[in-house]
């Protein structure tokens, strides 16, 4: 393989069709870190419910729109972003003896001090690696919905944790992976890559 095609294929990874194309969602993972107001991002990862969930919902944002109405303009009227409101998030999973979620659920009802937490909602290529990753900002849990019981059934029972937050943002895989996948593609032509992407940062 040459240089050229080395590179051609290293681009490919930040602007080709793998870019673009649609990824598949259930392979994903989910963890919680301790909220910070210091460095987001940063704080220490918290094992609650090993992250083992089998779906996770209400991903969503609305911007409210303000209308103006300006006179003599009879056609139509003049549109003005508003606050940004974020739909609950419902993580679901099998009942197990774990409490973790209850718990942490539990200590918002009682008069103790409640823990935020960060929480990455990853969504997960084949070979594991990150693909696109949620954090919900801040989150805190507001709903609690235990399995029900039914003897006549032989389902799994999932239980429920609805969460609030302060904010959803979405953002790519991180750089290091990018970088590895990038090397490894100029490595295999057996010479070294340096690659300067648009925003200014360097790989």
């Amino acid at each position: 393989m040459s240089f050229e095609s080395a590179a051609r294929d290293a681009l490919r990874l930040l602007q080709g069709p793998d870019a673009k194309a649609p990824l598949p969602v259930f392979n994903f993972r989910v963890t919680f870190r301790e909220a910070s107001f210091s460095a987001p991002g940063g704080a220490d990862t918290v094992p609650l419910a090993d992250g083992a969930f089998a779906e996770v919902s209400g991903l969503e944002a609305s911007i409210e729109a303000k209308t103006i109405r300006e006179g003599g303009f009879n056609t139509g009227q003049h549109q003005r972003v508003g606050g940004v409101s974020h739909g609950t998030v419902v993580l679901r999973r099998g009942m197990a003896r774990a409490h973790q979620l209850v718990r942490w659920f539990e200590v918002f009802t009682g008069a103790q001090y409640g823990c935020r937490l960060d929480v990455d909602i990853e969504l997960l290529a084949p070979d594991g690696s990150t693909q696109l990753v949620c954090e919900l900002n801040r989150a805190m849990p507001v709903r609690y919905k235990a399995a029900d019981f039914n003897a006549r059934s032989a389902e799994i029972g999932i239980e429920e944790l609805h969460l609030v937050h302060e904010g959803m943002a979405w953002r790519g895989p991180p750089e290091s992976t990018l970088t590895d996948r990038i090397v490894g593609a100029a490595a295999s032509a057996g010479m070294a890559l340096g690659l300067q992407v648009a925003g200014g940062v360097r790989l």
